[in-house]
């Protein structure tokens, strides 16, 4: 009975400190929605688009939806569809900063106006979290450089969506082995 007591009392303190963060509750997956609205994206490296304070999380799949872009001739020469990227950057279970980048048009060789398309990444098995403060940032980006220096399109609309499994507190973890701890102590006579 006590050790019921005392594992009731961890998880209710448990659930008051991650109702209190804003967090979901471990093994219930959060998300973060972005609505594309005629957003430019660039050769080169990666654009950072939002910054997603998250707090501590691994990263479970990547979605976009309803996504419309636009892509620009510049030189003559079109950007194409397929040539648009997004993603984010996050850390590896090391810690080791990453961008992951995707194609939402993988097999669309035209440019102008294109979309929508929808489509998704599962990244549970990639180990990607937020970074030690917490967030993840989203990223556009354009595979192909027309020389030209101006934006290669624009994302018009459409959704972003970064699914997040919370990762529990230390202080957390420390509560409930003490909980357990304290359910094993035997009463001396």
């Amino acid at each position: 009975m006590r050790l019921f007591a005392i594992l009731f009392i961890a998880t209710v303190l448990t659930t008051v400190s991650h109702a209190q963060a804003g967090d979901g509750m471990p093994g219930i997956f959060d998300e973060v929605i972005y609505d594309f609205n005629e957003d430019l994206y660039f050769p080169g490296s990666a654009q950072v688009l939002a910054d997603l304070g998250i707090g501590a999380a691994q990263l479970v799949e990547l979605r976009w939806e309803d996504v419309v872009v636009e892509t620009y001739d510049n030189v003559g020469i079109p950007n194409w569809a397929n040539e648009a990227w997004v993603g984010f950057h996050a850390v590896d279970a090391n810690g080791i900063p990453l961008d992951f980048m995707t194609q939402p048009f993988p097999d669309t060789f035209e440019g102008g106006i294109v979309g929508p398309t929808s489509g998704s990444m599962d990244l549970t098995m990639l180990d990607l979290f937020s970074n030690s403060k917490g967030t993840v940032q989203f990223l556009l980006g354009s595979s192909w450089d027309d020389g030209s220096g101006q934006s290669a399109g624009s994302f018009l609309s459409g959704q972003l969506i970064l699914r997040f499994q919370t990762v529990p507190a230390p202080a957390t973890m420390a509560l409930l082995g003490l909980a357990v701890g304290l359910g094993r102590r035997r009463r001396r006579s």
